[in-house]
């Protein structure tokens, strides 16, 4: 048996003595000392080397002694940090000679240049050790993914990734050990893993998740592989950084795992000779039309869903945007129901009209179809909500009609009075709505959303306003039925953009359609919430005007150019001469200034 202890050139002869010795205590014999040079090899067979160098310098030389039938001892010491940590040295030599430990027949190549740790490839910039706020600011808008073609055993494979890191699997599983904790054990193989957010949101979410390693930011887009070789090409240049050296630019990157005659002593107790292969890539983009759009420009803040990951849901939508007997027979019932309801001034009858009305859907169907540029779907789903506003005022206006009573109940006054908080109510029961539709889970929900934002009762009293003759009525119930739909229409698109199911090119110019259609609703509906503020201030100031024995009641208030026209009558019990009349009237001039007040005086028994 012949020992050989080979040392860096620069390394002090006290250093070179003391392991000399260590190497004497352990195996009894003194070793041969020589100055190390990369193509030092020709050792008798079945010799014990011991190196004691840097990691450049380990690296040439495991590489042209890799055909002998050497066994090999690597000295811990600080020039070589990466050799320590690819074959888990102690920091001590003494300890690691006193270990009893396995051994490796195999090593990691990337680009025929030998690898200790991992390899890089696509941007490092996600990472690196700098702050997350810092990464966002410069990178928010330079992230690109790259497309990318895995040949791993004879499988050629197509995706996109934003960055791969690769390398013995022992190092990369113990880095990454969230990844892989279902992944059978192994030591000669190589590992990878790949990761491809396809949204500013989810590389943040990577970006969070590879620091602080918290579960619940385990980011989509994430490919596992483990193989004993596999080769990286693209048709762009990528940047590849092995064991944290300087960048290389390369088209082609081939990592793998080959068997070598040494025998390298290693610092890890045991190793599972798992030799199965592992390739998850379910996760990673295949649509080939998502991925030349993920490679052509920057990442999209939020995702875009593939096709096929709402083909169920779009199905259903278009469905629900067409007209049908059965939509026609619940539509009609439910407008009754309201209608009787509504005279009845009977709450549990009118939930019933909103939980019973399919008019919800096509009204979603909409939102759908403009966030995705849809023609035919915006076309439907329009016919059907026009049909059904058509019918819906027809019925309720032939009930009127028919019922020989003009009286403005509670529940019917409750829907004249539209301001920009039922806008609000509207915007979140779309957003509700459109999760509703999306996620099967929540879809129990929908009745709660249907009561939250009713369509069918301000259409019907709509129609009672038409059946009376009072364009007023009609005007302020049709007002909060167009807010209903369009604050449906504007929040579920958003919503269905925050899912990632907005058209792949038009999804800015859809959202400008939608702010256009909350902006057409918006003014009118501020006028309506002033106008109800106003008349909220001026029942107001009718309370604090109090006389002896006279009740001061409001009427009704009509509005015109020059204002407003205030019906005010003032009750007493006895009746009242003229110089009490002129001071009341006198005392209400003075509280509401220019309004013009029609004052009657009405004597109650």
């Amino acid at each position: 048996m012949h020992y050989y202890l080979l040392y860096d050139k620069n390394i002090e002869p006290q250093i070179i003595k003391q392991y000399s010795l260590l190497i004497y205590k352990h195996f009894h014999t003194h070793p041969i000392k020589k100055e190390f040079y990369e193509r030092i090899v020709d050792f008798p067979p079945s010799s014990t080397i011991f190196l004691l160098t840097g990691d450049k310098e380990l690296k040439s030389w495991l590489h042209f002694a890799k055909a002998k039938d050497f066994t090999i001892y690597i000295i811990p010491n600080p020039s070589n940090p990466l050799a320590q940590k690819c074959f888990h040295l102690p920091s001590s030599f003494d300890e690691l000679l006193s270990m009893q430990t396995m051994t490796f027949h195999h090593l990691t190549y990337c680009n025929q240049e030998i690898l200790f740790t991992s390899a890089i490839i696509g941007d490092k910039r996600w990472i690196t050790n700098q702050s997350l706020f810092l990464s966002l600011i410069k990178n928010f808008y330079n992230i690109h993914l790259f497309k990318t073609f895995l040949e791993i055993k004879n499988q050629k494979i197509l995706t996109a990734s934003l960055l791969i890191e690769a390398g013995n699997e022992i190092y990369i599983k113990e880095k990454r050990q969230t990844f892989f904790s279902d992944i059978p054990p192994g030591c000669f193989k190589i590992a990878a893993l790949i990761f491809a957010p396809i949204s500013i949101i989810e590389a943040l979410k990577l970006r969070y998740f590879l620091f602080k390693r918290d579960k619940r930011f385990l980011p989509n887009g994430i490919g596992i592989l483990k193989s004993d070789n596999f080769t990286i090409s693209t048709d762009q240049e990528l940047t590849l950084i092995r064991d944290n050296t300087s960048p290389v630019i390369s088209k082609k990157i081939t990592i793998k795992s080959i068997p070598v005659n040494l025998t390298i002593i290693t610092g890890y107790p045991s190793c599972p000779k798992d030799e199965s292969d592992n390739i998850r890539i379910d996760r990673l983009p295949k649509d080939e039309e998502l991925i030349t759009l993920y490679t052509k420009r920057t990442l999209p803040f939020l995702p875009i869903a593939p096709e096929e990951a709402f083909a169920d849901l779009f199905k259903k939508i278009k469905d629900n945007a067409k007209i049908s007997i059965e939509y026609t027979v619940l539509l009609l019932i439910s407008v009754l129901m309201a209608t009787f309801g509504l005279f009845q001034n009977s709450s549990p009858t009118i939930i019933g009209a909103m939980i019973l009305a399919p008019l919800m859907a096509p009204v979603i169907s909409l939102a759908m179809g403009i966030i995705r540029f849809e023609e035919n779907l915006v076309k439907n789903s329009m016919k059907t909500i026009l049909i059904s506003t058509f019918l819906a005022l027809l019925l309720a206006l032939g009930f009127t009609n028919l019922f020989p009573i003009e009286h403005m109940t509670q529940q019917m006054s409750i829907r004249t009075n539209p301001t920009l908080l039922d806008l609000g109510v509207a915007i979140l029961a779309g957003l509700a709505a459109a999760y509703g539709y999306a996620n099967s889970k929540v879809g129990e929900s929908l009745a709660g959303v249907a009561i939250a934002v009713a369509l069918v009762p301000p259409l019907c009293v709509a129609g009672i306003g038409l059946g009376w003759e009072n364009l007023d009525i009609f005007y302020k119930a049709f007002l909060l039925y167009l807010a209903n739909i369009i604050g449906i229409v504007f929040a579920a698109g958003i919503m269905f953009y925050l899912l990632g199911y907005a058209s792949k090119r038009y999804a800015s110019a859809a959202l400008i359609i939608k702010l256009l259609l909350l902006a057409s609703i918006f003014f009118p509906l501020y006028v309506a919430t002033q106008t109800v503020l106003k008349e909220e201030q001026i029942y107001e100031q009718i309370k604090y005007l109090q006389f002896k024995n006279v009740t001061l009641q409001l009427d009704t208030i009509q509005y015109h150019k020059k204002g407003a026209t205030l019906f005010i009558s003032v009750l007493s019990k006895k009746e009242l001469n003229a110089k009490e009349k002129e001071e009341i009237m006198q005392q209400i001039k003075k509280r509401f200034g220019e309004e013009i007040l029609i004052i009657s005086f009405k004597q109650i028994l």
